[in-house]
């Protein structure tokens, strides 16, 4: 993900501030002071959804589109799954794009 959307909406942190903060283990100022630094990394949140999630996950595959109003998700390779809740990782405009008319 990028950055050069943030524009002026969040302040950039001073370097030396946030290295001596998280040295120190204390919190700085500003919107996200109460973000907490992951030992192993924010992959280490991707790891553990799995684990928590109810149900069938389908990993690494390429939605074709989705249909919201049939729960209905369809894959590039014509596979077809229905879903309760959808938790999509793609980018704001590919998952629109893949709503089609059914995006409002």
């Amino acid at each position: 993900m990028e950055t050069s959307w943030l524009g002026g909406r969040v302040p950039m942190p001073d370097l030396e501030q946030m290295i001596e903060a998280h040295c120190a283990h204390r919190e700085t100022n500003g919107p996200n002071a109460r973000l907490a630094t992951i030992a192993s990394g924010f992959q280490a949140l991707m790891n553990g959804f799995p684990a928590t999630a109810r149900g069938d996950l389908k990993l690494n595959s390429q939605v074709a589109r989705v249909v919201p109003s049939e729960h209905r998700v369809i894959l590039h390779d014509g596979t077809s799954y229905a879903y309760e809740h959808l938790i999509s990782t793609m980018p704001l405009p590919v998952l629109v794009d893949s709503l089609g008319g059914g995006a409002r």
